[in-house]
């Protein structure tokens, strides 16, 4: 793993020894190898393992309070691998303990993985520090006690930022071409509640409160609908509320819809069908319609 040049942990690779980690909860130990030469450094000449482990929170650490900076995201990456005698995989994690100006003290979760004993294995992760705080330190930990884990490198420097996003490339279009992915979602996910008789409200297909919007373009300058707001009312009369089933024990048959008029019908066990029309205005409560068959 290539070191950043930005990267805020001191002797990340161990050239130093020990120097600026420690264990937590348990010993740590600078090896060059183990298992006679079948564990070798990943990057580097040595590697850290923390032994003598009793809990799944021991491991290797770093104080790092002095160089970590607020609103600032930070990508983390640790080389890390299991040792012990038959050990199946286990999670191991980057944790950053923090103690806030208030003396609380908290644990980001940073990144996590399912490492082994057969080979090296890399961790990542990302966090942002939001305020200042009174001490950060960040952990590698995660295994069952009794396993060791080793870290090989550890790496936390500042986010790269996304590259913006291309402009669409609207050349050489033919007249009348959709340039809009996916265009249909709206019918295919009215035709798969549809198939899968879940009821559906027409205004979760389309939001009245989208008309206020300056890009919406559903009025003239004159505030009169045009040819696009001619469009939606037109689909929001084929999109209405549908909602079918069957009275309870009660007698009673519930559903939630949006406000506006509705249409009932009501076929009895003998086949009689009874049509009734109701209201529904905007706030007002939940209404109680007795239909007499």
């Amino acid at each position: 793993m290539a070191i950043a040049d930005d990267n805020i942990i001191l002797n990340p690779e161990f050239d130093g020894g020990l120097d600026g980690w420690s264990g937590s909860g348990c010993k740590i130990e600078l090896h060059d190898s183990l298992d006679d030469g079948k564990v070798l450094p990943a990057t580097g000449k040595y590697f850290v393992a923390a032994t003598g482990r009793t809990d799944t929170w021991n491991g290797v650490m770093q104080d790092v309070t002095a160089r970590l900076q607020r609103k600032t995201a930070y990508e983390v990456a640790a080389t890390v691998r299991l040792s012990g005698a038959n050990v199946s995989p286990c999670e191991v994690r980057a944790t950053l303990a923090v103690q806030t100006a208030d003396s609380r003290q908290q644990y980001i979760a940073v990144g996590k993985l399912q490492a082994s004993d057969k080979d090296w294995a890399q961790l990542q992760g990302k966090f942002l520090l939001n305020s200042t705080v009174a001490k950060a330190t960040i952990y590698v930990e995660g295994p069952k006690a009794g396993v060791d884990l080793l870290l090989d490198c550890l790496v936390v420097k500042h986010a790269q930022k996304a590259p913006p996003c291309s402009p669409p490339d609207f050349q050489n279009l033919e007249y009348g071409a959709n340039i809009i992915q996916n265009s249909n979602l709206a019918d295919d996910l009215l035709k798969l509640c549809s198939d899968n008789g879940m009821c559906v409200r027409g205004h979760c297909i389309f939001w009245e409160l989208f008309m206020s919007r300056d890009s919406a373009h559903l009025v003239n300058a004159e505030g009169d609908i045009n040819e696009a707001g001619r469009r939606l009312l037109q689909l929001k009369k084929e999109w209405l509320t549908h909602a079918h089933g069957h009275a309870d024990e009660n007698g009673e048959f519930k559903f939630r819809g949006h406000h506006g008029a509705y249409h009932v019908d009501v076929v009895t066990a003998t086949g009689c069908k009874i049509t009734q029309e109701f209201a529904v205005d905007k706030d007002d409560s939940p209404m109680v319609l007795n239909i007499n068959v």
